[in-house]
């Protein structure tokens, strides 16, 4: 009996697990708009590359990001921001608050934390652009023996530094885009 004590599986755990992912991606060989365009604030709503965005009283913005589809389960991270602009080469976007719609219903049991970190800079004549995204997201947990847990936990990590790794070689696309048609004269 001592042995098969010894050796039985832990009691399920649930409660609350902490996510994270980060992702660093660089986009080369841009001309020399891309330093005017992000030094500028009328680059803020492309760096949050948000669905909407609406300006928040006493700074930052209220964003609702593209939706997200698992299954038949749809989930829409809502994402409150600010960009900091720290000195002559780079800037953060920083989640201030953030949750998810899932369905038609705001869930409080997820919470989104993290931020992109943006640096720029000419090399050999021509200029780069590098994101630095860092997400964690923290939720309710589901009730698992403990190696399905941290199986659990390791997928989840997997997927979070996915979506980072994907959203900012979008959010790079964008921008230099953006900063092109800009530079036209295309407007933001």
């Amino acid at each position: 009996a001592a042995a098969a004590a010894a050796t039985a599986e832990p009691p399920p755990q649930q409660g609350r697990v902490e996510l994270s992912g980060r992702s660093r991606v660089v986009e080369t060989g841009l001309d020399d708009g891309i330093d005017a365009f992000l030094r500028s604030p009328r680059s803020d709503v492309t760096l949050l590359h948000p669905a909407s965005a609406t300006p928040m009283e006493g700074g930052g913005f209220a964003c609702e990001l593209e939706p997200l589809s698992f299954f038949s389960l749809t989930v829409q991270p809502l994402l409150e921001m600010v960009v900091e602009r720290s000195d002559a080469r780079s800037l953060t976007v920083r989640i201030i608050r953030g949750r998810v719609r899932v369905g038609e219903r705001i869930s409080e049991s997820v919470r989104i934390d993290g931020e992109n970190v943006l640096r720029w800079g000419e090399e050999s004549g021509a200029w780069q652009l590098e994101s630095d995204i860092s997400l964690q997201l923290s939720l309710r947990s589901p009730e698992l023996p403990s190696l399905a847990r941290r199986v659990w936990i390791s997928s989840g990590n997997a997927i979070v530094s996915s979506a980072a790794g994907r959203s900012g070689r979008k959010l790079l696309r964008e921008v230099v885009r953006v900063a092109a048609t800009s530079a036209s004269g295309g407007g933001s």
